[in-house]
C-alpha cells in the first residue's frame, strides 16, 4: 500500500515539476531583467567550492564544522547526523551554515531527507531567499520526497511579502496540484496580505473560502476584519465586529483590543467621529476590565487623545488619575496629551502645571512638550 502510495505521489511530482520549474525559471528572469545576476544554488554549483580542495581536506572541514557543535561530540558522521545538523542550524536561523553543510553532505555522497529539505526551503524562505529556496524544492521535489503544507505556506509569505503575486499564485496552484490540504496558516498568509493591501473585497473571498475548508475565524482573523475596515474608513463596521465577536461567544483577545485600539488612533482626529469614539472608547475599558484583561497605556493614551480632540480636558484628565491610580506609569505621550487638551480648550494655567507634574515624576519633557508649555506660557504673559 506504501509503495503504491509513492508510486502515485511521484507521478503528482512530476505533473508538478513542471510548474515549479516554470515557477523557477520565471523567478531567475525576473532577477535577470531587475536586479544583479545571482548565482543558481543547485547541487553541481554547491560542489563547485569543495572542488578546489583535496577529499582529504573537504574531510577535515566537515569534522571541524561538526565537531564544534555540542551534541556530536564521539558519534559518526553519518548522513543521520548530517541531516539532523542541518535542521538544528534552520531552527537557530543559521542558514548560511546549513548550505555549507549540504554542500559538504552531498560531497561525500549523502543525499538530504525530507526533513532536511523541508528545513532548508523553510529557513531560506523565512530570510526572503526565495531563489535559493526554489532551487532546493525543484531538486526535493525530483528526488521523490514529499513536501507539506508548512513548507509552502513559507514560500507563499516570502513571495508575497516581496509583492512576486504571480509567484505566489504558482504556490497556491501546485499546493492544489498535489493534493495537499490549505492549512489554517495558508488563510492567514492570504487574509494579512489582502488586508494590509487594502483589498476588502479580495479580503472576505479568502475568509469565505477558509469557512468552506472548515476553518472558523478566530480571533486573529476578526483582528484583520477590524483592520480593513478600518483602513476602508468604514470604522463604525470595525466598532460593530467587537459587538459580532462577543455574540459568537469568541474570546476579546490581545490582537482584537489592539485592533480597535488602532481604530481609534487613526479616527479619534475626524471631527463627525469623536463623539462616538470617546464612548466607544470607555466601552472597550469596561469590556476588558469585565474580561479581566489588563488596560495598557496605549489604551489610556488613544482615550486621553480622544477626550483632548472632542475639547473634554476635564475627562482626559480623569482618564489621567485613573491610569494613576491603576498603577500605570504615563509618559511623555500622556503629558503631551494632556496639556494639549488644555491648550485647545483654552485652560492655559493647567499646561505649565501639567508640565511641572511630568517633570516630578522624572519624565522627560520632548520637543512637543516644550513647544506646548511656551504657547501658554505666552498667552499667560499677555495676560498679566
Amino acid at each position: 500500500m506504501e509503495m503504491q502510495h509513492m508510486a502515485l505521489f511521484r507521478t503528482q511530482s512530476l505533473a508538478v515539476l513542471h510548474k515549479i520549474s516554470s515557477l523557477f525559471s520565471f523567478y531567475i528572469n525576473f532577477h535577470a531583467n531587475y536586479s544583479k545576476p545571482i548565482t543558481l544554488i543547485s547541487s553541481q554549483t554547491r560542489r563547485i567550492g569543495l572542488a578546489k580542495v583535496s577529499d582529504s581536506e573537504s574531510v577535515g572541514y566537515t569534522v571541524t564544522a561538526i565537531s564544534k557543535h555540542e551534541n556530536c561530540n564521539g558519534r559518526e558522521i553519518s548522513c543521520d547526523l548530517y541531516n539532523e545538523m542541518i535542521c538544528e542550524l534552520c531552527e537557530e536561523r543559521e542558514v548560511d551554515d546549513a548550505m555549507d553543510l549540504l554542500a559538504q553532505m552531498e560531497a561525500m555522497g549523502y543525499s538530504p531527507n525530507s526533513a532536511s529539505y523541508s528545513c532548508l526551503i523553510i529557513g531560506l524562505a523565512n530570510v526572503g531567499r526565495t531563489l535559493e529556496a526554489d532551487a532546493i524544492l525543484l531538486e526535493m521535489l525530483t528526488s521523490g520526497s514529499r513536501p507539506k503544507i508548512r513548507l509552502f505556506n513559507s514560500l507563499l509569505a516570502s513571495y508575497l511579502k516581496k509583492g512576486l503575486l504571480e509567484l505566489s499564485d504558482k504556490v497556491l496552484m501546485a499546493i492544489d496540484d498535489l493534493g495537499l490540504k490549505k492549512s489554517r496558516k495558508t488563510f492567514e498568509i492570504l487574509i494579512d496580505y489582502y488586508v494590509n493591501a487594502g483589498r476588502l473585497r479580495d479580503t472576505w473571498l479568502v475568509i469565505s473560502e477558509m469557512k468552506k475548508k472548515g476553518y472558523h475565524p478566530n480571533s486573529y482573523v476578526y483582528s484583520k476584519i477590524i483592520e480593513i475596515y478600518r483602513d476602508n474608513g468604514m470604522w463604525k463596521k470595525a466598532m460593530g465586529v467587537l459587538g459580532e465577536v462577543r455574540a459568537m461567544g469568541i474570546s476579546l483577545d490581545t490582537r482584537i483590543y489592539n485592533s480597535i485600539i488602532d481604530t481609534f488612533g487613526k479616527y479619534g482626529e475626524l471631527e463627525e467621529a469623536l463623539d462616538g469614539l470617546c464612548e466607544q472608547t470607555v466601552k472597550v475599558l469596561q469590556l476588558m476590565e469585565a474580561d479581566g484583561m489588563e488596560v495598557n497605556l496605549i489604551l489610556l493614551n488613544v482615550l486621553i487623545n480622544a477626550f483632548a480632540t472632542a475639547g473634554r480636558p476635564m475627562e482626559a484628565l480623569s482618564v489621567y488619575h485613573h491610569m494613576i491610580e491603576s498603577g500605570i506609569t504615563p509618559d511623555v505621550v500622556t503629558y503631551g496629551t494632556l496639556m494639549k487638551a488644555f491648550l485647545w480648550a483654552k485652560k492655559f494655567d493647567q499646561v505649565p502645571k501639567i508640565y511641572s507634574e511630568m517633570e516630578a515624576s522624572g519624565c522627560s519633557p520632548d520637543r512637543k512638550a516644550r513647544e506646548l508649555l511656551k504657547s501658554a506660557l505666552m498667552v499667560l504673559e499677555r495676560r498679566h
